[in-house]
């Protein structure tokens, strides 16, 4: 974007948003293995994850001759900011392996395999430049 009214000044703003998302279900078969004897009745694992992220920036720059004098400016600003969260569960005691393979799909919740949490992380930053020279 070019300032009209202030010679050679420009204005320039980016904006950069993502974000992902992932599932992981998993079912321990009852039937044989080292599962078999510890949940007889199979076992459910639900995990999900979210990812978001955008980045601002912007840019200012000054560029002008005065005569024989080159001013060349430049001032920026950018700031970055990202957040996770986890989320996951566990329950045994299905009604059927064969049937709902949700956690719906289970009736025991085992305390010590529900959990979720959260990271954010946030970064800022200014730069700037001033050239000048003379011909």
């Amino acid at each position: 974007f070019t300032v009209p009214w202030v010679k050679g000044l420009k204005a320039q703003a980016k904006i950069n948003a993502s974000t992902n998302s992932s599932k992981y279900l998993r079912t321990y078969q009852p039937f044989y293995g080292s599962d078999a004897a510890s949940n007889p009745q199979g076992r459910i694992h639900d995990e999900n994850t979210k990812t978001y992220a955008y980045n601002l920036q912007q840019l200012i720059t000054y560029v002008r001759q005065f005569g024989p004098h080159n001013v060349n400016a430049m001032i920026g600003h950018e700031y970055y900011n990202s957040r996770y969260e986890e989320l996951y569960a566990e329950k045994t005691n299905m009604f059927s392996y064969w049937g709902n393979q949700s956690l719906d799909g289970a009736v025991t919740v085992d305390p010590k395999r529900v959990s979720g949490y959260n990271t954010e992380y946030n970064t800022e930053g200014w730069l700037s430049r001033l050239m000048y020279d003379y011909q």
